[in-house]
């Protein structure tokens, strides 16, 4: 009887090589096309290197290099798709951006404009102070105002009647006064003559339009030159008898209307 010819198993395995060979080249042209989505040289050089390293190995040295490429290299190059992706979508809009820009500036300004309040009441306070020390008299005061700091100086205290010469006393008393309104002295500041109703006479002040406006440049040159307030941010206006802060029927009326006023603007 004629012996059956055993059959090689290694001849029944060897369709396995062609198939290995097969998905090898799959994988690796699939890599190349993801990458291919967004190129980057220096990767594509890398994929290219890593592709012809594959083909110079052994089937089973393939399927492991193939794996150990794809797995690392895959994520690798997704990955700046991924962050570009996530960028793009947590990007803010231009006027989502511009109004979160205004409103953080606007918090800013009202943060520093609550700061400038606090600081213009405590120098109001130490000048009121000051003043009471100095006895520049009852209608000498500050006070904070919507459009700064107000200091008002009796004239009583300051002139002699008719005149727009500081006196002595008065002139040492404004010296205490410097140094706090010194601290402002970045702000813009209008010194205001005023008088009462009482008509000028004199030669030197033919009105009280005249008298205020003497007066005026007289407190603010006693503070340039002590270097309380900036020459090229400070001004006068002169009054007269406009604007009373009292009436003028009475003489406690009128000594309250003839002031100069200092207004430091915010």
């Amino acid at each position: 009887m004629r012996k059956k010819k055993k059959k090689n198993d290694s001849d029944s395995e060897a369709w396995m090589l062609p198939y290995s060979d097969m998905l090898t080249l799959l994988l690796a042209l699939f890599i190349v096309m993801f990458s291919s989505a967004k190129v980057d040289d220096s990767k594509f050089q890398k994929i290219s290197s890593e592709f012809g390293s594959i083909m110079a190995l052994s089937p089973e040295q393939q399927n492991h290099k193939s794996a150990a490429v794809g797995g690392s290299n895959a994520i690798e190059l997704d990955s700046p798709s991924v962050n570009n992706k996530e960028k793009d979508s947590q990007a803010p809009d231009p006027k989502t951006k511009k109004a979160a820009i205004k409103q953080e500036n606007g918090v800013k300004g009202s943060i520093s404009q609550q700061n400038q309040e606090q600081r213009l009441k405590e120098i109001a306070k130490s000048l009121n102070q000051t003043a009471a020390e100095m006895n520049l008299g009852k209608n000498t005061k500050a006070s904070i105002k919507s459009d700064g700091l107000h200091l008002n100086l009796d004239s009583n205290i300051l002139f002699d009647s008719g005149s727009a010469d500081l006196t002595a006393d008065s002139a040492a008393a404004l010296k205490e006064l410097g140094p706090k309104i010194q601290q402002l002295k970045e702000n813009e500041v209008i010194i205001a003559g005023y008088t009462d109703n009482v008509p000028q006479e004199s030669k030197d002040y033919p009105s009280n339009w005249e008298l205020s406006a003497a007066r005026a440049v007289s407190v603010m040159r006693f503070f340039v030159q002590q270097k309380a307030v900036t020459e090229g941010n400070v001004s006068i206006e002169a009054f007269g008898e406009n604007n009373p802060k009292a009436t003028n029927d009475t003489p406690a009326g009128r000594a309250k209307n003839r002031r100069v006023e200092l207004v430091i603007k915010k």
